[in-house]
């Protein structure tokens, strides 16, 4: 088994191997995370569908969840332009 820790403070995302305090948890096997990191798998489906324990606050797991990619292939966030009134 493997531990990593991913904390949130003010905007900054920061990763390492300590076994620390935590306010949430994921617990999910190495070929489950190996989709969620590749894009062929989402997050929080599978923790809503039991395939992903957690314990803790799900607003974290959100936010975790947030940082991996998503499928192959898909487009970036599509870009909204500003509407105005038409020119008289």
């Amino acid at each position: 088994m493997q531990i990593w820790t991913v904390a949130f403070e003010n905007g900054d995302v920061t990763v390492d191997r300590e076994d620390s305090a935590a306010d949430a948890v994921l617990r999910i096997d190495r070929a489950w995370f190996d989709r969620a990191v590749s894009g062929q798998a989402k997050l929080m489906p599978a923790v809503l569908r039991g395939e992903i324990s957690l314990e803790g606050s799900y607003g974290l797991a959100i936010q975790f969840s947030r940082l991996l990619p998503g499928p192959p292939g898909q487009a970036g966030p599509g870009k909204v332009r500003e509407r105005g009134r038409p020119s008289e």
